[in-house]
């Protein structure tokens, strides 16, 4: 038994009794009517609902968002509230916390902003956990005025907007500032906003669309959005992260399902950071989505996806389409001002460019560090400028895995800019693995499927811990695998498999290396070419080696790979100018006769220390030797 007294209330046990029936324990209900659509001009109660008529002009649902008894979810019925007519509330109408305003469906529930000079053109503020459903508004005209720059505000958190389509035409007009048709802002700390089934339409012209506008403007928050059309502007949806608190007080970031952006002007996505003195981190997360110009338009979309710092950022399952902008991007990650961006996934997109496919580039004081390709089918086409496939730039622990990247060479004559599937730079430990690389119509002598590093004296310009490894190469270019660099070191080109077509004559190699050629080249230190498979039997004019080490590739390593080269060829198959490199294990094929030995270490003016030993070659003899204190054993 337990010690303690039992208490017996003297007020009696069980639930309170209920309130009395006049006592209505739920919020006020307003239905807004429509008195031009044929809604009654009467208002009346009755069944706990407010019914109150509007004229058309909007002051029935102001009076429905203020009522002194206290605000209550607001019912629209269908009919135009334009708020250019006369007896119209001033703007914007604030949906007040944790209030519901639902119209009749898009095209049914109508509100039009004001227009005129000076004249407002916001119309709702929207405060936290509130709710905008089921209308449409538009904005006839950017013959506005007055300070807001944006047609709906977000100002709260947990506040939802679905089934809302905002149509408007934002212009070049100094005295109106709109410029945002979807603003969310709201303080810091607060909590998640929901978009779902939203339409945000500009219908101005794209040389009439005014620099730095955008369809959607987040600058605080975490928004969660889905089923997203975004149309026309200069920017589709635009995260400016203004949040502050690194200590997590502050949030800025989007993730959206089924995101379409088309006929923006400049930027189909776009993040950066205001720069508070706290940042706090932000990122963009989009999982099926659509970034195109508009069709038929030849002009437009200079970036389909523009992530400028911030963490976490995710595009994946994306289709993204700038191929009609010359010089222009599918995806730029960068930093900028000292900044960080970090922990970057692009996977299983579709991106067609007219520039570069996919770019992780900054300067020296920024940080791009832990981003990834991956999965994804990249077709970069011909144009003036220069083509790339992927960009790695002054970045670190970079991974490029199982794409299918194509670069298509300009057909522009005289055209000088190079082609590049893959082009590493001032970076390291950057992984390309398993990808398909085809290259086509190359031009230039710069031509390379991937290319690692410069050769220059500049330190700053080498590459450092890279691995291309079990690639699929089907190039035109010049090279398929060049690396260079004054400090590049610990390069791995590993088990890939390179088949050549070059239908336009190489510089000739006379004397050897002054114009270094090879389906494989390096002037790098400690790189070593392990288990490729090189075919040079196609194509009127080819590489004139298939592995050439010049003589800064130095401590090299030439092993187990197996060549195929072409009978017309008068070059070896393998050609060492650096000391230290060994060449061995390898086997060469010849079709046809072949005139010169499979295995060249030249003396011009190193290849001294070398090894080429157990190499199969089927030449007389296998190893022309010209070098000093190499080591020549056991080639056939």
């Amino acid at each position: 038994m337990s010690r303690w007294p039992v208490r017996i209330s003297q007020t009696g046990g069980g639930p309170p009794p209920p309130p009395p029936s006049s006592q209505d324990r739920f919020a006020p209900k307003y239905l807004v009517g429509n008195v031009p659509a044929g809604d009654s001009a009467i208002g009346y109660n009755t069944g706990g609902f407010r019914y109150i008529p509007d004229t058309g002009n909007g002051a029935g649902i102001a009076l429905a968002l203020t009522q002194p008894n206290g605000p209550g979810d607001v019912w629209i019925r269908p009919g135009t509230y334009n708020l250019s007519q006369p007896g119209s509330p001033s703007v914007p109408l604030v949906i007040p916390q944790g209030i519901r305003v639902q119209g009749a469906g898009l095209g049914s529930t109508i509100i039009e902003a004001k227009f005129g000079s000076g004249e407002n053109q916001s119309v709702f503020v929207v405060g936290a956990a509130a709710q905008l459903r089921d209308l449409q508004i538009t904005v006839k005209t950017s013959d506005g005025g007055g300070t807001d720059d944006y047609v709906v505000r977000v100002s709260g958190g947990i506040a939802v907007i679905a089934n809302v389509a905002i149509i408007a035409g934002m212009e070049i007009n100094p005295a109106a500032p709109l410029r945002y048709l979807l603003r969310i802002d709201p303080p810091d700390g607060g909590r998640a906003v929901s978009l779902e089934d939203v339409i945000l339409f500009n219908t101005s012209k794209q040389e009439d669309t005014p620099s730095g506008s955008a369809l959607l403007l987040l600058q605080r928050g975490d928004v969660s959005a889905r089923n997203l059309y975004l149309s026309g502007g200069d920017y589709g949806l635009e995260v400016a992260n203004a949040a502050s608190g690194p200590d997590g007080s502050g949030q800025c970031s989007f993730r959206g399902d089924d995101i379409f952006i088309e006929g923006t002007k400049t930027r189909g996505i776009y993040y950066h950071e205001v720069a508070p003195s706290d940042q706090a981190t932000g990122s963009v997360r989009v999982h099926r989505g659509r970034i195109s110009r508009f069709q038929g338009n030849p002009v437009g979309l200079d970036y389909g996806v523009l992530l400028n710092r911030g963490t976490g950022h995710t595009i994946s399952d994306c289709d993204i389409d700038t191929s009609g902008s010359q010089g222009s991007f599918g995806v730029l990650v960068t930093a900028s001002g000292g900044g960080t961006i970090a922990d970057v996934t692009i996977a299983g997109c579709k991106i067609r460019a007219g520039s570069e496919g996919v770019s992780f580039q900054t300067e020296p004081e920024n940080t791009v560090t832990r981003g990834s390709v991956t999965d994804c089918n990249i077709v970069v086409d011909g144009s003036f400028y220069q083509r790339i496939g992927v960009r790695v730039a002054l970045a670190s622990e970079i991974t490029i895995t199982s794409n299918d990247i194509t670069v298509q060479g300009s057909s522009s004559e005289g055209n000088v800019n190079p082609t590049r599937a893959v082009y590493i730079v001032s970076s390291s430990d950057v992984v390309v693995d398993d990808n398909v690389i085809k290259t086509s119509d190359a031009r230039t002598v710069d031509d390379v499927a991937i290319d690692l590093g410069l050769q220059t004296e500049d330190a700053d310009l080498s590459v450092q811990r890279v691995n291309v490894s079990d690639n699929t190469i089907v190039s035109s270019a010049q090279f398929a695998v060049r690396v260079r660099g004054s400090e590049s070191k610990f390069v791995s080109v590993d088990g890939n498999n390179i088949r050549m077509f070059l239908d336009i004559p190489p510089a000739p190699p006379t004397p050897p290396f002054l114009v270094p050629i090879g389906a494989i080249f390096s002037s790098a230190a400690r790189t070593t070419i392990t288990g490729n498979v090189v075919d040079h039997a196609s194509g009127d004019q080819l590489p004139p080696t298939g592995v050439a080490i010049n003589a800064a590739g130095d401590r090299c390593a030439v092993t187990g790979n197996t060549i195929e080269m072409n009978s017309g060829s008068n070059d070896p198959a393998i050609a060492i100018q650096g000391a230290f490199t060994s060449c061995t294990g390898n086997s060469i094929g010849l079709n046809g006769q072949y005139p010169t030995a499979a295995i060249l270490l030249t003396g011009l003016p190193m290849s001294s220390d070398c090894t080429a030993v157990s190499n199969t070659c089927g030449t007389t003899p296998p190893v022309d030797d010209q070098g000093t204190n190499n080591e020549v054993a056991h080639n056939t």
